[in-house]
């Protein structure tokens, strides 16, 4: 991880100078702070398995207690609050920093990218365009075909806005030998998911623009393709249930805490009515 880490910091280093953007640099900018917490993740992770710490025992009489796998899952309130609240808004936060002009250099890498593969796969002769005025900067120029613009919602940043403001806000049991690693699996979950979604946004694109190239009336094939892409959405879910069960099982904890809720209300009715008689 940490080969893969370097190796992703000397492409960055590598890929600026050949960038038309303007706002080039920002892609470091953005990319190295991030490279550098995670370095510090996985020494962290690599201290825990070096230097394992005895279990501490907890008292939870007070709180439902949900078992999966051997391990105990125990919330608190505030946990699941910052969880309902801060997921949605922080997402939406992200998609703002990268639609900023000040982040288009993901335009493209993008743009650039799917453009590599057209030729690569097509031999279509499909080229990039960049014209830093107005709301679009970044171009498709299709042979034949009217230019596709470019826009922040086509780099699928959107959908990881999405799963970083789950896996980021997803609440900590509060037992610590269920814990003890969640921030190495939150950190190797929004990785991961981050990398399927570029990928299948790229392949996505490839599919729409060779489709296009062909004759199909872009309309069509923009919207009913991209509808069919969200299936990825799933495989995501799917992988942060093995990784992070905290997701699924924190939704199922609330569900608990209601539930316990309304046995309490009904036991002090009952008791209520029992006095009364």
């Amino acid at each position: 991880m940490c080969a893969l880490n370097l190796a992703f910091a000397f492409s960055i280093g590598f890929t600026i100078p050949l960038m038309e953007s303007n706002s080039r640099y920002n892609f470091g900018f953005v990319m190295i702070p991030l490279l550098v917490i995670l370095v510090f993740i996985l020494i962290n992770k690599y201290d825990m398995d070096s230097n394992p710490k005895p279990p501490i025992i907890m008292d939870f009489e007070d709180r439902p207690v949900i078992e999966f796998e051997g391990k105990k899952f125990i919330f608190s309130n505030i946990s699941l609050i910052t969880f309902a609240i801060g997921a949605p808004i922080s997402a939406y936060l992200i998609y703002l920093f990268f639609d900023n002009q000040a982040n288009y250099w993901l335009h493209e890498l993008v743009v650039k990218q799917t453009v590599f593969f057209l030729n690569l796969f097509f031999n279509m002769g499909a080229t990039s365009n960049y014209a830093p005025v107005g709301k679009y900067f970044w171009s498709f120029g299709v042979p034949g075909q009217s230019s596709i613009f470019f826009e922040t919602f086509c780099t699928g940043i959107q959908a990881i806005c999405v799963f970083a403001g789950i896996i980021i806000f997803i609440p900590h049991s509060r037992d610590k030998e269920t814990s003890k690693d969640i921030i190495w699996r939150k950190a190797k979950s929004l990785v991961i998911s981050s990398a399927i979604f570029y990928v299948v946004n790229i392949i996505r694109m490839l599919i729409q623009i060779y489709l296009y190239y062909i004759g199909y009336p872009w309309e069509s094939i923009h919207v009913s393709i991209s509808a069919a892409s969200s299936f990825i959405a799933a495989i995501i879910i799917l992988l942060l249930h093995k990784w992070i069960p905290e997701f699924i099982i924190s939704i199922i904890y609330i569900g608990s805490l209601f539930s316990k809720y309304r046995k309490s209300k009904k036991n002090k009715e009952i008791n209520k009515d029992i006095e009364i008689n």
